[in-house]
């Protein structure tokens, strides 16, 4: 079982309150009874797998190198990024945009006008990004501990993601919704902090 797998077993397991099985023998599984198959992650080091960008096959080992560098279809930015230009596209594009890209000859005034605006942009998402965290780091956030209760959540309306209506309850059919919801706000965080890395 691969690492991804085995995490989201165990959390899926915890957010049940179950303990976690293998899916296939149906035994027991925890972190203390794990350990790791090196025979095994070297073989599937070298099983064969696409790229997503030009769907070739390399093997594992090797995919994340190629995504990264030698890619030709990856997706990449213009280098005039940092004054406003907004393309992206594939690798093989990217000189002939860069001859052709509008950027460079634009006036001083205009690119004032862009980095304005780019600014504006920045501090919107920073302003989400504290929000996010803010949220993620509410105390009243947990399980009840008694199988039919609720479990309670602070108000989440100051993001517009939910009623501002103080405290409610959210019941133990929705907590996958939650999990997922949370997950997103995640990917949301990670987007935001290299988005944030970039522009500095």
């Amino acid at each position: 079982m691969c690492a991804g797998c085995f995490i989201h077993l165990l959390a899926d397991a915890r957010l049940k309150e179950e303990q976690a099985t293998c899916p296939n023998c149906r035994c027991e599984i925890s972190k203390s009874l794990c350990c790791r198959n090196l025979a095994v992650e070297k073989a599937v080091s070298e099983l064969p797998s696409d790229c997503g960008f030009c769907l070739k096959q390399f093997p594992r080992s090797l995919l994340e190198k190629h995504k990264k560098e030698e890619c030709q279809d990856r997706v990449t930015q213009c280098k005039y990024k940092r004054i406003g230009c907004p393309w992206q596209g594939p690798y093989h594009e990217l000189t002939i945009h860069e001859s052709e890209c509008c950027h460079p000859t634009k006036t001083g005034n205009e690119l004032m006008d862009i980095l304005d605006e780019m600014d504006q942009t920045h501090k919107t998402e920073m302003q989400l990004y504290n929000s996010v965290f803010g949220l993620l780091s509410f105390e009243k956030i947990g399980y009840t501990g008694k199988a039919s209760a609720p479990c309670s959540f602070r108000s989440l309306g100051h993001l517009g993601l939910l009623p501002t209506c103080g405290n409610f309850a959210i019941n133990r059919s929705v907590r996958m919704s939650l999990l997922c919801f949370l997950g997103t706000i995640k990917d949301l965080i990670n987007k935001l902090r290299t988005s944030v890395q970039q522009k500095s």
